[in-house]
């Protein structure tokens, strides 16, 4: 079932529950890339008791917080994808009546080395911005096609990773593939958009 748009799960047949109407909306909101600045304009929005995410990001300490306005500073640049600012209380989150989703663009700036062992076994850098924080919402793969024109791939197992940077392992690939392969970067969002780039 969804409440408000939003999917909910009973474990069991029965599922009890109380519902209260929000008072409080969340009515726009901008992003400065550059600044990581997140402006959310609402009403009655509370002042105390919640938490503020966006794209996997948190408000670092000093924002500015009123029943009509969020104003802070992100403690990191979000993941890539399309996402609405998440303000979430006691009684759950405080629903987003209009303006726009804002897209975070994964951007890959260059990667390292530019061949592979087909055994596997050499690290790989990925450099660029959009990646999340969190290892198992990015993959990356190398992917071509094999002597029949099917599609082969081999995974990239994650090593370490920033919000600007990626290593990871290659794994062994197919003795079948004589191709050139593109590097393919998938970030995964739960309950957004998935972002891909490809070289």
């Amino acid at each position: 079932m969804e409440v408000d748009g939003l999917p909910a799960l009973c474990v069991n047949a029965n599922c009890e529950y109380s519902y209260v109407a929000a008072t409080a909306a969340v009515t726009a909101q901008t992003y400065d890339v550059n600044s990581m600045l997140l402006t959310v304009d609402g009403t009655s929005l509370p002042t105390s008791d919640f938490t503020l995410h966006f794209g996997g990001a948190t408000c670092a300490t000093g924002g500015t917080f009123s029943a009509t306005q969020y104003s802070c500073t992100l403690t990191h640049a979000p993941r890539a994808g399309s996402h609405k600012a998440e303000i979430r209380v006691t009684d759950g989150l405080i629903p987003f009546t209009s303006g726009s989703d804002i897209t975070i663009n994964l951007v890959i700036s260059g990667s390292s080395p530019s061949a592979a062992n087909a055994l596997g076994g050499d690290i790989m850098t990925i450099d660029g911005t959009g990646f999340p924080l969190e290892k198992e919402l990015i993959e990356v793969r190398l992917e071509s096609n094999d002597v029949n024109g099917d599609p082969v791939s081999s995974l990239c197992l994650i090593k370490t990773l920033t919000t600007t940077q990626v290593t990871c392992e290659v794994q062994r690939m197919t003795n079948e593939d004589r191709n050139e392969r593109t590097l393919k970067v998938v970030v995964k969002n739960p309950r957004f958009l998935t972002r891909r780039r490809e070289l």
